[in-house]
């Protein structure tokens, strides 16, 4: 994070009454000295825009001494904490006047906002939107819908083929991806289909035919396949075969099947909005399709061939090797190479950079598959294929 979103985050805790750690996003609005910021509440994750009070300027929560504060939302526990917290006889004019002295101070080193991640609400569509995916999205958005008592939303672009799928995070175990900071790798997201209206959480994520049409024509070569694969309860796939897939280069994007469905069924609707530890299997399995694009998806999708197959000839000669090792080698992938992968989109500017920083990383990665060693309990560790319906996956 920049001096500049420091400052700002400091200033704006104080208009909100937060601690600056509950301030988790700041970011420049097109307008001069405008600002949006995200606001972690005890209701959630709460946008709210400071700007000069100016003519034209869009209707404001409140304005005190040339300092216009509003809020994207509607929640009215929100408005009223900062109704009462921007009150008169608690903010002043002289404390308004600080407030806009230091943003408009740092408002053009501030990361810039970029409409796309606003998802307009002229741009939302229905379940139609995903056309030939739909059966495939069925259960799962169903099974989703039903335990968390929540809607999945559907996100067009105008301009481009395809449909993203917004979906809230009510969980704690940060199953999606977050944003990266550098305009250009954002952009390069934004155009595959993913989006954030939630603090940087990859929360709209293509659907699978859209990610993988968007980025055939992107003009960046990607070795990695991206496969549907519907959970089963009659043929359930092996550790070994998730290993074997992800060595040559194919990530099997899961989905919930009709058996699996009734089984969420039988819980009460809403039941997974406590995110407690009992439920966690079934988190994991529900988020999947949009966890493993949002992270996974995202983390290895522009590896090249060689890179790949470097990867994979490590892991297959480990397998063959030592074929027990078949769960701490999935793991690696699913964990150890994800994270390392992201860690390098976090840090470059662009995504041209990424074959060349990924490629300083690989002599590491590889010898870490060649030191390998057997877990106590590595289905501790790797719960992501194990349990309710998983089978051999279909498309």
């Amino acid at each position: 994070m920049t001096d500049a979103e420091e400052r700002v985050r400091q200033v704006v805790a104080i208009v909100c009454g937060v601690s600056v750690g509950e301030v988790t996003r700041c970011v420049r609005l097109p307008q001069p000295g405008a600002v949006e910021v995200t606001v972690r509440t005890s209701s959630g994750d709460e946008a709210c825009r400071l700007q000069p009070a100016t003519a034209g300027a869009p209707r404001a929560l409140v304005e005190v001494g040339g300092l216009a504060v509003s809020v994207r939302g509607d929640s009215s526990d929100w408005q009223l904490a900062l109704l009462r917290r921007l009150a008169p006889s608690r903010f002043t004019p002289a404390h308004a006047a600080k407030v806009l002295e230091v943003i408009q101070a740092s408002w053009r080193l501030l990361p810039e906002h970029r409409a796309t991640e606003e998802l307009r609400p002229a741009e939302r569509a229905s379940v139609q939107a995903l056309g030939a995916e739909r059966a495939l999205y069925a259960s799962s958005i169903q099974a989703f819908e039903h335990f968390y008592a929540t809607s999945v939303e559907y996100y067009v672009d105008s301009s481009r083929h395809g449909v993203s799928l917004g979906v809230p995070e009510h969980h704690r175990y940060g199953f999606m991806g977050r944003m990266p900071a550098a305009p250009a790798v954002r952009q390069h997201l934004q155009a595959l289909g993913f989006g954030s209206t939630m603090a940087d959480r990859l929360n709209v994520v293509p659907s699978l035919g859209t990610f993988r049409e968007r980025l055939a024509d992107s003009g960046f070569d990607s070795a990695f396949r991206f496969v549907p694969y519907v959970r089963r309860r009659a043929a359930a796939a092996t550790d070994a075969d998730w290993m074997t897939a992800l060595a040559g280069g194919t990530l099997l994007v899961q989905f919930t099947g009709p058996d699996e469905l009734e089984t969420v069924r039988a819980v009460p609707r809403g039941d997974g909005l406590g995110g407690g530890r009992e439920h966690r299997h079934i988190h994991t399995l529900l988020y999947a399709p949009f966890h493993d694009l949002s992270t996974h998806g995202f983390a290895f999708h522009l590896m090249s061939e060689a890179q790949v197959r470097q990867l994979g000839d490590a892991a297959l000669s480990k397998h063959a090797e030592c074929p027990e090792l078949s769960v701490e080698l999935a793991r690696f992938y699913e964990n150890t190479l994800t994270q390392a992968c992201m860690a390098l989109w976090h840090r470059i500017q662009h995504p041209t950079e990424f074959s060349t920083a990924f490629a300083a990383e690989l002599p590491g990665l590889c010898q870490q598959l060649r030191e390998l060693q057997r877990l106590d309990d590595p289905h501790a560790h790797f719960v992501r294929y194990s349990g309710v319906g998983a089978g051999r996956g279909e498309g």
